[in-house]
Formats: C-alpha cells, sequence, structure tokens
C-alpha cells in the first residue's frame, strides 16, 4: 500500500516556452511503497542556453521516515527543515510540524488536530502560523473541517487571521459518494485590505463549483467544474477518468463555450504518468506540448530514476536513493 507523506515539495520550475504552453511542475516526490526508512532525492537539470532552464542546477532533497510510515524530517535545496511529530490521546490526534531556516531559526509551524467521539472523527482543524523574524510577529491562517455521522467530510472554512475568508460545501448521495462541492466566499473578498469587514449573515459569492458523476458501480468518471467571477462563469473544465480513478484527460472552456485548452494523460503499470499531452486553442491556431516521463522501479516498487522530456529535448533528470527498515 503506498504510504503518501504529508508535505510534497512544489518547487514550481516551469519552463515558459509560450505564454499559454507550459509543462508541468517539476515536484520532489514522497510517495513510497513499503517499509521506507529514509530517502535522498535529487532533481538534475541539463546545462542549457536560450531557455529559461535551472542551467546545469542540482537540488536535493532529504526525507526520513518512522517505522510507522510517518515523515518525520524533511530537509530541502536550501538546507532549511521540517520536523514532524504525531501526538494520540483519547479522543484527539494532533500532528506537529515545524519549519525551520538553515540557521534554525523557526520560519513556520503547522498543527493538525482530529477530535473523535466513539472511534469517528467528528471535527479536524488545520493551523499555519508564519513567523516574521523583523517584526517579531506571528500571523496564524486555519482551516476547519466538519463531518458527518459517518466520517464524511461536510463543511470546510478558511479563516485569516481569525476572520472567515472561504468555505467550502460537500453534498454526498444516499451511500456517500460525494457528488458536488461549492466553494464560496465572503463579500470583502476582493475589497481593499483596508476597507475589508466581515459582511453578516452567510456566504455571498461562489468561486468555484464541481459535480461528480460515476458509473453504475460507483466508480468516478467524469467531473464538471465551474469557475465564476464577479460577472458570472469565467471558465468551465471537464475531466474524464479510468477504472482506477485517474485523470486521464481535461478539457477547458472559455465562458462562451469555446474550448481554450485540453491534456491527455497516459500512466503505466504502477501508476505513474508516463506522457501528458497538451493543446491550447487560441484565435484559430494551436500550440501544442508533449511530455514524456521515462521511469525505472526498485524490486520493493519504488521509483529510483525519472527523466524528463517536452517535445522530445531533455527537462530534467530525477533520482531517489531509498533505504529501507530491516
Amino acid at each position: 500500500m503506498k504510504k503518501r507523506l504529508f508535505f510534497s515539495i512544489l518547487l514550481g520550475l516551469l519552463i515558459p516556452i509560450s505564454v499559454l504552453c507550459q509543462p508541468s511542475v517539476v515536484e520532489f516526490s514522497g510517495s513510497f511503497v513499503g517499509n521506507v526508512k529514509s530517502c535522498k532525492n535529487v532533481i538534475k537539470f541539463p546545462i542549457s542556453e536560450g531557455r529559461h532552464l535551472p542551467s546545469g542546477e542540482e537540488r536535493v532533497i532529504y526525507f526520513n521516515i518512522s517505522r510507522s510510515g510517518m515523515e518525520e524530517e524533511t530537509i530541502y535545496p536550501d538546507g532549511s527543515k521540517t520536523s514532524q511529530t504525531i501526538v494520540q490521546k483519547t479522543g484527539k490526534k494532533q500532528i506537529n510540524s515545524v519549519h525551520k531556516d538553515a540557521s534554525g531559526r523557526t520560519v513556520s509551524y503547522y498543527t493538525e488536530t482530529f477530535d473523535s467521539v466513539d472511534g469517528k472523527i467528528v471535527k479536524a482543524s488545520q493551523t499555519i502560523t508564519s513567523v516574521n523574524s523583523v517584526e517579531n510577529k506571528e500571523k496564524t491562517d486555519f482551516l476547519t473541517y466538519e463531518y458527518d455521522t459517518v466520517e464524511n467530510k461536510t463543511y470546510i472554512t478558511s479563516y485569516q487571521e481569525g476572520i472567515p475568508i472561504s468555505q467550502t460545501v460537500e453534498t454526498r448521495d444516499y451511500s456517500g459518494l460525494l457528488i458536488k462541492d461549492v466553494w464560496y466566499h465572503w463579500g470583502w473578498f476582493y475589497q481593499k485590505s483596508e476597507e475589508r469587514g466581515l459582511l453578516k449573515g452567510s456566504r455571498s459569492n461562489i468561486s468555484m463549483s464541481t459535480s461528480y458523476i460515476y458509473n453504475a458501480k460507483g466508480k468516478l468518471i467524469q467531473t464538471i467544474e465551474y469557475h465564476y467571477g464577479i460577472e458570472g462563469v469565467t471558465s468551465r473544465s471537464v475531466s474524464y477518468y479510468d477504472k482506477n480513478g485517474r485523470e486521464t484527460r481535461k478539457c477547458v472552456y472559455d465562458p462562451d463555450d469555446y474550448i481554450s485548452s485540453e491534456i491527455k494523460i497516459s500512466y503505466d503499470s504502477k501508476g505513474m504518468v508516463t506522457q501528458k499531452a497538451f493543446k491550447y486553442f487560441n484565435d484559430g491556431e494551436t500550440t501544442t506540448l508533449v511530455e514524456k516521463y521515462v521511469i525505472k522501479y526498485d524490486k520493493q516498487g519504488n521509483w529510483i530514476f525519472r527523466q524528463a522530456f517536452v517535445n522530445g529535448e531533455l527537462y530534467y533528470t530525477d533520482t531517489r536513493e531509498i533505504e529501507y527498515w530491516d
């Protein structure tokens, strides 16, 4: 069974092939199979000229993992470090994470708390506190989760400095399948910060809504997502899924319902992405971009080598040195 570690480090290393056509985000992977003890993940970029790449650069991240599969420590390319612990008591579970810079100064800390009754989660929360060393001040943002009697999330509310800014409402059918979620924001979302004031009453505007469609066996086969602006719908996207619940195709439509982009995704037998084919449509012209991945695995089924190519040109080489518990 795959153990999805808590933090996944998105570096945002995009190649601006054109304004519209960009490859995927480069990601240090914290997903493993089996009893992994530690991992050294290295991404190397080729030396290149005339392209907006970190030419010849190497980035390294270390994962240290307990026997239970919890990520205990992660060391990032800039020398900063995240440490994580779990505290469990009757009716409560708490995950604590502290992020420090290379000098050891605390930059932020994170707490995730689960409250349960009779073994069932009834509410949860996430708190992220950032530390401003110059002003010696802390800023705290947090999320709260509410659950129904069978541990399905029903409400997710986001707060900034104690003020609610958005809420997601999830709707399920009689069998518990998620059929729709709607993300609302409060009215001052678009106002200047010095003028904003929480509107009295409930949520005021819809920012995004997603509908989920299943087959007769309860497998997800399609999602339809709407994005909204002040004047109404700004875009619509439709995603299609295979029998394993993996997204295989996504089409994005503009407010006039003309297709603006399309992506098709292929996977190998272990569920790793092997190809992403992008198409962008603009003023009668089509721009294409194809990402391909060459992947090798170890005997335990974890990938240890991955090369990414964009339109046939090497983008990066990604390797993992994995140590297992005895």
